[in-house]
């Protein structure tokens, strides 16, 4: 719990869904008592968001799963409970066992949008550590003080400058092979005696990781930094080349309240092979990578068993191109069938992301596992034919309309259609095609059916 127990709260004081803050969750790890290095995840928004975002459950299962390593968590505190925090002269802590934010060897902030950076200043604030990596630098380098190493991650590290001067170091790329690299150089005695400078010299010998305070704007050409001796010119994303079965955690955390992804999360694939030229993720995690049928077929189940969710979300960029989807669905359907009748005819509901109409089949649309079908998403992105072929997002009116009418003809409840605006070349006329598209799709639902649609800007 964030706030001390023994202090009451002052009267007319109210925490809006205090839960966020409670801990506990199933599944949680209660911290060892000895722990050579102590990592804490903090996402940079809402307990609801945080507790939904699928790498941080990949992370926390890597991290505490290596003897001598206590990985904890934390999220960005609502107004209420940050106004809380303040008047008490408290620090932000962890949710398993209390510890202050700034008692940790490192804090990992992920970066998933530019939305997120104010949270990461405001984190900081509230852990009562020092928002630039420079400050942490001089009041290391006069006092000895040790502040726990800021490193960010997430897709936001591919361009980290706007928030440079705010983290020690990023990793760029997929953390999974890092995870361990990175623990056995910090939880070294060496390191932890070293001074801040020096810590930053040896985290820059690491594949994928950049040091901001370790570089300097080129006076000749203020788009380019230039490295410190011993720093390297080029940082290189690091990438997996195998998505291994124990990266992904048998008995993933289940959030004390609904988060915004309330269900059995678990990846199929990585990367995409679209290449729309808006999309930041299919660029980011080239190549694509796929995992065996078997292996996501014995996660689902025992996923299941170990959390209580009834829905299952197939996680990629791209679910309709993994190359063995009819058969993992067919096995995916007999064996959830299979548990549901042994499971006093309790089902499971399997939720796809977003698809694109032209590989939505009817092996897809048709899948039984017994529970309910809810609702299906296609990308769309742009109104227009011509908009559309511009952004290399290769859609057609008629494959959209035949995916459509196949989700409602096989069952499923409501089709969601994602719309963005102000696309490079855009008219007035494109978004008025859209609207027509709209409509006519709307003439097609079937009584008792939904279609939704979501506008989103560029």
């Amino acid at each position: 719990m964030y706030l001390n127990k023994t202090v009451p709260l002052r009267p007319g004081t109210t925490i809006e869904r205090p839960a966020r803050y409670l801990g506990g969750e199933y599944n949680s790890r209660k911290p060892r008592e000895y722990a050579d290095f102590r990592i804490c995840l903090v996402f940079p928004d809402l307990y609801e968001i945080g507790i939904s975002y699928y790498g941080y459950q990949i992370l926390y299962h890597l991290f505490n799963q290596i003897e001598g390593v206590v990985c904890e968590r934390a999220y960005l505190p609502w107004q209420d409970m940050q106004k809380e925090l303040v008047n008490r002269g408290q620090h932000l802590c962890s949710l398993e066992s209390n510890r202050p934010l700034k008692d940790f060897d490192a804090i990992g902030i992920t970066l998933q949008t530019e939305l997120h950076y104010p949270g990461v200043v405001k984190i900081l604030d509230l852990a009562g550590i020092p928002r630039y990596a420079r400050d942490r630098k001089q009041a290391n380098d006069r006092t000895g003080t040790d502040y726990p190493i800021v490193l960010g991650g997430g897709p936001c590290a591919f361009h980290p400058e706007p928030v440079a001067l705010f983290f020690d170091a990023f990793l760029v790329g997929d953390g999974e092979d890092a995870v361990s690299e990175i623990t056995e150089m910090m939880r070294k005695r060496e390191f932890k005696k070293s001074s801040l400078d020096d810590k930053w010299h040896r985290l820059a010998q690491l594949d994928g990781i950049y040091v901001p305070g370790l570089y300097r704007p080129d006076k000749t050409d203020p788009r380019q930094l230039l490295p410190d001796t011993g720093a390297r010119a080029r940082i290189r994303a690091r990438t997996v080349v195998e998505l291994k079965s124990e990266f992904y955690p048998a008995r993933p955390i289940v959030s004390s309240i609904r988060g915004t992804h309330d269900r059995l999360t678990v990846e199929i694939m990585r990367g995409c092979t679209q290449g729309c030229r808006f999309c930041q993720a299919g660029m980011l995690h080239r190549p694509v990578r796929e995992r065996p049928v078997l292996e996501i077929v014995e996660q689902i189940v025992s996923g299941l068993a170990n959390t209580g969710w009834d829905e299952i979300g197939l996680l990629s960029l791209s679910t309709s191109d993994y190359s063995q989807l009819r058969p993992l669905l067919q096995i995916l359907s007999d064996r959830l069938a299979a548990k549901g009748e042994n499971n006093g005819g309790t089902r499971a509901t399997l939720a796809y992301p977003s698809l694109r109409p032209s590989s939505f089949t009817d092996e897809m649309a048709a899948i039984d596992t017994g529970g309910k079908k809810t609702t299906l998403t296609f990308a769309i992105e742009a109104g227009s034919e011509r908009l559309r072929a511009v952004i290399n997002k290769a859609v057609r009116e008629e494959e959209l309309f035949d995916a459509v009418n196949r989700a409602y003809q096989y069952g499923w409840n409501a089709v969601k259609l994602y719309f963005m605006i102000g696309l490079p070349t855009e008219s007035g006329s494109d978004i008025e095609e859209g609207a027509r598209l709209v409509s006519r799709l709307a003439r097609k639902v079937p009584r008792g059916r939904e279609i939704r649609f979501s506008i989103s800007p560029f």
